[in-house]
């Protein structure tokens, strides 16, 4: 059923998206240029392609749980890092884009990492603590709210602790100076169907 699935789904394409747009499918077998990359969280709920209705040769994607990006390490999460370079020394995006969601599940995982340095996943945890700062922020400044609206408000700061994180990349440096880049913040509800944006 799986297969069958995905074999309907791409024959919908190839007749509804693919045939009707020939010109676009030219000019996009000679490569590639798209404006914005996009850090957007594995959440099946999410799709950037979906919500923001990105063409192909749109949006450079790169997803993840909880559309995290980490410091600049070349050791450590270099996958992360060789996606950023890519798209801003060869591809020239001119945006940078991190959207969080609400009921994010790695934020109510960040939210839980307890602080006696204990775990209980091989990978999860260690992931979600790039963001450990927006746990620590919303706790400090809403510990009396239940742990619910304290994700909700971690789902943003989080936004906000990656764009920061973007900034120790030196080629996103760069383009911050030089003024051909702009990183921006989103926040997708889609229980509401709610979108806000903001620049830093």
């Amino acid at each position: 059923m799986a297969v069958e699935r995905m074999k309907s789904g791409f024959e919908h394409f190839k007749k509804e998206v693919y045939e009707k747009n020939p010109a676009l499918f030219g000019k996009l077998a000679e490569g590639q240029s798209p404006k914005f990359m996009v850090f957007a969280c594995a959440d099946s709920r999410v799709c950037p392609s979906v919500v923001f209705n990105f063409q192909p040769g749109e949006a450079f994607i790169v997803r993840n749980i909880a559309n995290m990006v980490p410091l600049y390490d070349q050791t450590k999460y270099s996958g992360t890092g060789a996606a950023i370079e890519y798209a801003v020394r060869h591809l020239h995006v001119e945006n940078i884009v991190v959207i969080g969601h609400s009921r994010c599940g790695g934020i109510k995982g960040l939210m839980s990492v307890k602080d006696d340095g204990t775990i209980n996943t091989e990978f999860i945890e260690d992931w979600v603590k790039i963001c450990i700062t927006a746990k620590e922020n919303v706790k400090a400044a809403h510990a009396a709210l239940p742990l619910p609206e304290q994700c909700a408000k971690c789902e943003k700061e989080a936004v906000n602790v990656s764009l920061k994180n973007l900034k120790t990349y030196p080629f996103v440096k760069e383009g911050l100076e030089k003024k051909s880049l702009k990183l921006i913040g989103g926040y997708y509800d889609f229980v509401n169907c709610n979108f806000e944006a903001w620049e830093i």
